[in-house]
């Protein structure tokens, strides 16, 4: 398999922000910097309109990418704890950023996909503090977010441990895992922040590979 399918099926556990498995591996590439690899899913190119350029330059793209950022994402480890989430959040930021420039897309082409990256963060988007901000959130609705985020992190490690080299057992697994915290994350939200975060995220997508192992 290769490396940047690995990085988007089982290592987005490891740069979890607060997961001590990030501290003692820190080699993959995080829920929110694989999720900004969904390009290489055919239907996400269709949803976004790619032209046959774009496409075609979607998998070496991505590869560069990974190369350029390897060391900064496994350089993350070595910070205190306490700073390792506004870093990943920077890196995340900063990989998306360039996937959007390496492919060239257009504002609504980069609007779009900024809204599937975003559903792909699962119940970490919601500990995000530009997204927390731009909801609106309570004191008490952050508490029941990070009791959340640190039930689907456990469950993100059962499934690692689990995994072994079944990579794509793994996959249906933490994909249905990131749909539901995500659903639970939104039931906290009042309408009003519930529409905010429709206008986030658009209209619900669902990734998909052609192929297992992607």
């Amino acid at each position: 398999m290769r490396m940047v399918g690995r990085v988007a099926l089982v290592a987005a556990w490891l740069s979890l922000p607060g997961n001590s498995a990030s501290a003692q591996q820190g080699r993959g590439f995080g829920m929110g910097a694989a999720g900004a690899f969904v390009v290489r899913a055919p239907n996400v190119q269709k949803e976004l309109k790619f032209t046959a350029e774009q496409t075609a330059k979607v998998q070496d793209s991505i590869q560069q990418i990974v190369e350029k950022y390897r060391d900064q994402m496994s350089a993350v480890r070595e910070l205190p704890e306490d700073e390792r989430p506004a870093k990943f959040r920077a890196l995340v930021k900063s990989v998306a950023d360039d996937v959007k420039s390496a492919l060239a897309m257009t504002p609504e082409q980069s609007q779009r996909y900024d809204q599937i990256v975003l559903q792909q963060r699962g119940i970490w988007s919601f500990t995000d503090p530009v997204i927390q901000s731009r909801l609106q959130l309570t004191d008490e609705q952050k508490q029941r977010i990070r009791d959340l985020d640190a039930q689907a992190r456990q469950r993100f490690d059962e499934i690692r441990k689990d995994a072994r080299d079944n990579f794509d057992e793994a996959r249906i697994k933490f994909d249905a895992t990131r749909k539901d915290f995500s659903e639970k994350g939104v039931a906290h939200l009042s309408d009003d922040q519930k529409k905010i975060w429709k206008s986030l995220t658009g209209e619900p997508f669902e990734v998909q590979f052609d192929r297992p192992g992607q």
